[in-house]
């Protein structure tokens, strides 16, 4: 019994980070491939087949321009097959199929100017790119930046704040005349003011209370090996 709860464990910790993995894989390869795909259209190249996974097709559909869209059973990567394209844009070079000597037509890749072949190629990582500034900023929209506020949870005994008189809790509201809004603001004002005696404003339960404070460094040593400066 013990047994199979180690091994269904491990089997559920192998799926949970897997298949996420091969879930956010796919969009990405599809993001890619679909750059590729759609200036392809835009040049009037001819897309063959637009792939995402290799091997055996599991499920496909040719659209009216006759470009298969199909899904392979391996769910690593994926490609687009321009006409008379020999190595399709991600494709393996085991899977290229050879190409027939035989004219190209004008939707044929080769038969297309540089500058819209050079456009077809770079649109995948640009879609890539797109992608990643939609994710960020989507991110930043519904979560925002993630900032410290200027509450001090602990007061170290002999320290400058305990000196000042500070309390844990306080919410440092100005510093030096400078309204502070995130933990960070504190330590720039705090080093160009070493030695001198600033005034700070701290609001406890709601009552701001002026105070005064001289910042000093102390060194601590960090978990890692080495120091860092605590003011």
């Amino acid at each position: 019994m013990e047994f199979f709860d180690v091994v269904t464990s491990s089997l559920w910790v192998v799926l949970s980070s897997v298949v996420p993995f091969l879930v956010v894989l796919t969009v990405i390869v599809f993001i890619h491939e679909y750059g590729h795909f759609k200036v392809a259209r835009w040049c009037g190249v001819g897309v063959e087949t637009f792939a995402v996974g290799f091997g055996r097709e599991i499920i496909g559909k040719t659209d009216k321009y006759g470009t298969r869209w199909k899904l392979g059973w391996i769910p690593i990567g994926g490609y687009v097959k321009f006409e008379d394209d020999a190595n399709a844009a991600s494709m393996p070079a085991g899977d290229a199929e050879p190409v027939p000597e035989v004219p190209p037509s004008e939707t044929a890749f080769h038969s297309k100017p540089l500058p819209s072949r050079a456009a077809v190629v770079a649109a995948g990582p640009a879609a890539n790119f797109i992608l990643a500034i939609i994710i960020y900023t989507l991110s930043f929209m519904f979560n925002g930046e993630r900032v410290s506020l200027p509450v001090a949870d602990v007061i170290m005994k002999g320290s400058a704040a305990e000196m000042a008189g500070m309390m844990a809790g306080d919410r440092i509201a100005e510093l030096d005349g400078t309204e502070i809004d995130k933990f960070s603001d504190i330590q720039s004002i705090m080093a160009r003011n070493h030695g001198s005696t600033i005034a700070v404003v701290v609001d406890r339960n709601g009552e701001r209370l002026e105070l005064s404070a001289t910042p000093q460094v102390t060194q601590q040593d960090h978990i890692l090996g080495g120091t860092y400066d605590v003011y």
